[in-house]
């Protein structure tokens, strides 16, 4: 397990953790957030997805391109959400959290949570 405790780190600018046998949530960093640059974690097979927002921002990110830790659903629902404003909405429970984007207020995806099938955001 990555323990929760590095979030509280503020000068980490790197986070090399590949090829551990990690498991658990992945930490978003926030103590080091406006620091760290480059954070490695492929290998680590039993990590918890998605990845937290503001880790699949980063520039270096080795599971930047892997669907289970920064679906492109999630980063396309996230752009819809700014674009029309979703703070201003009615409902947006979940909605830009680190819970998995299918739990979002309206998403409706498929069992597996590997497609989203469905927005339903009437009266929002």
């Amino acid at each position: 397990r990555i323990p929760p405790s590095l979030n509280i780190l503020e000068q980490l600018d790197r986070v090399l953790l590949a090829r551990n046998r990690l498991s658990g949530p992945i930490p978003d960093l926030s103590g080091s957030r406006e620091k760290v640059r480059t954070v490695t974690l492929s290998g680590n097979p039993e990590l918890d997805s998605p990845a937290p927002f503001i880790l699949c921002d980063l520039e270096d990110l080795d599971l930047q391109s892997s669907p289970k830790y920064c679906p492109a659903e999630r980063s396309a629902l996230a752009a819809f959400y700014t674009d029309l404003k979703g703070e201003e909405w009615l409902n947006r429970t979940g909605w830009l959290t680190n819970a998995h984007h299918c739990t979002w207020s309206g998403v409706t995806c498929t069992e597996d949570r590997k497609k989203v099938l469905g927005l339903n955001l009437a009266t929002n």
